[in-house]
């Protein structure tokens, strides 16, 4: 947890300097996500909570787009999502890994889908906020970093088949959401989009509030969504969810079916239809081990086996001893 250490200290460090500055010109200002000014920490959160002028709010997002140093900004919050995620295995942070993970296409093309996203993100969510209160505004809030990652995921791989002659923005879309995990990317998103609403109104400085509390508020929401996934409701709602998405994947990619194995009598411990586990699910030995176990038993027909490791498939992605 060494690098929330360092962000929680960017963050006191870089705050000092702003309010200073706002203090000093006749009172602190608060800034909500779409850069309006405010005299509260209060209302900077409201309006970056539920900001009801579309204009405004998708406005901000554009002008991150036109920004000449924000694809820096989004190759270091691609970095970041997969730190916090090395972080979080307790396998510990290598960096080298990461960057090696990386292609300039898919960098390049992913910078322009996560921007759609989040500008999609940003009118749905100013539409909700005025159609149905605060309420509508949260959950449009929820949704917005949801689908920058999404956006982001689908624009990296058809990016990096780009470098390989191969154009298929459909079997991207897919494997996009093929690839999301549910109830672990989503808390990470939403953590992220917390911790940037507080982090951009405490550090008055467009982009750099947002990063710093979005880099704490990630780390902060991925370990939420590990914990909730190692319980029973975690892992149903887990599979419920991916079961739907991998639905929607096949509408962008028929093959896409071909990907789920699906027992002949599945036990109150396997669905009928499981989404194939992503290369996260699979990064350390004993969830490859127990995902082969998985298959020899579904080979073999044995429904006690197949419960048995599919139970032990689902500790080793949760992270479960």
């Amino acid at each position: 947890m060494r690098l929330t250490a360092w962000l929680l200290f960017a963050l006191a460090a870089f705050g000092s300097v702003p309010a200073l500055a706002q203090d000093a010109g006749g009172g602190r200002q608060y800034l909500s996500i779409d850069y309006h000014a405010f005299p509260t920490f209060g209302a900077a959160l409201k309006n970056s909570l539920a900001p009801t002028d579309f204009r405004a709010n998708t406005g901000a997002v554009l002008k991150n787009s036109l920004d000449p140093l924000n694809p820096a900004r989004y190759v270091a919050a691609v970095i970041l999502v997969q730190a916090q995620r090395q972080l979080a295995s307790g396998q510990g942070l290598d960096l080298g890994k990461i960057v090696g993970s990386l292609s300039p296409g898919g960098l390049a093309l992913g910078y322009v889908g996560g921007q759609a996203g989040e500008l999609m993100g940003a009118g749905v969510q100013s539409i909700l906020a005025n159609v149905a209160g605060p309420v509508g505004g949260l959950a449009g809030f929820a949704m917005r970093p949801i689908l920058w990652y999404l956006g982001s995921s689908m624009g990296q791989d058809v990016g990096s088949g780009l470098q390989h002659g191969e154009f298929a923005p459909s079997k991207g879309m897919a494997r996009a959401l093929l690839d999301f995990n549910p109830v672990r990317d989503s808390s990470q998103m939403i953590g992220d989009g917390l911790g940037a609403v507080v982090g951009q109104a405490l550090i008055p400085i467009p982009l750099v509030g947002g990063m710093v509390g979005g880099a704490i508020g990630g780390t902060i929401g991925l370990l939420a969504g590990k914990a909730f996934v190692g319980t029973e409701s975690g892992r149903r709602v887990d599979e419920a969810v991916r079961r739907k998405l991998h639905n929607l994947a096949r509408s962008f990619d028929p093959a896409a079916r071909e990907a789920a194995p699906c027992p002949a009598a599945p036990g109150p411990g396997a669905p009928t239809s499981m989404p194939p586990p992503t290369a996260a699910d699979l990064g350390s030995p004993r969830a490859r081990a127990a995902y082969q176990g998985l298959l020899d038993a579904l080979k073999a027909g044995d429904q006690k086996k197949v419960d048995s490791a599919y139970g032990e498939l689902q500790k080793a992605r949760a992270g479960a001893p």
